[in-house]
């Protein structure tokens, strides 16, 4: 790894980042690298016998329709939008502890919407318990996340997952993304 090439765009703190919305009057974008760390769940819906599910965590950054999705598919642009740790799920429980952490890249404005999901491994097919979705465009504007530019100060948060198909909260979610 040590003659590995530098990854590009390089990753930046968040206090190198600039938090005006358009520069000198000017539109334009931020290419910056998100990162989602993942503590634990608790209290998942159970999707197999015995009262417990076997949860792995997958992310996305939504891309949105149009010129955005035109210039991705065209090769105009690269980054890892998508991430999938299903090889790392957790046997028989609704509780899991995943003290893992995850890089995505992001574009702002345009690939901004953060979606957090945790699924269930199962030997046919993967079930999916709850997702968490998360804006991060309002959070780049926003004059008190801007507060906190030191990353030490990012706070832990406990989000709910929701499932679709229906109005009861799959589980919570212990995280929190710079």
């Amino acid at each position: 790894l040590a003659n590995a090439p530098p990854r590009l765009p390089r990753n930046k703190w968040l206090k190198e980042l600039n938090h005006e919305k358009f520069p000198n009057g000017k539109g334009g974008t931020e290419r910056l690298k998100v990162r989602i760390y993942i503590i634990k769940a608790h209290s998942l819906a159970p999707m197999r016998a015995g009262n417990s599910s076997n949860p792995y965590i997958e992310l996305s950054l939504v891309i949105p329709r149009g010129d955005v999705a035109d210039m991705l598919y065209a090769e105009e642009f690269g980054g890892l939008f998508k991430f999938s740790d299903e090889q790392n799920y957790k046997t028989n429980t609704i509780q899991p502890d995943f003290n893992a952490w995850y890089e995505l890249d992001a574009i702002l404005p345009g690939i901004s919407t953060l979606d957090i999901s945790i699924k269930d491994h199962g030997y046919v097919r993967n079930t999916p318990i709850g997702t968490t979705r998360i804006d991060l465009e309002d959070r780049w504007f926003s004059r008190l996340w801007r507060a906190k530019k030191d990353i030490q100060q990012v706070p832990r948060e406990s989000r709910c997952l929701t499932n679709p198909g229906t109005r009861i909260p799959q589980g919570t979610l212990e995280m929190w993304v710079e």
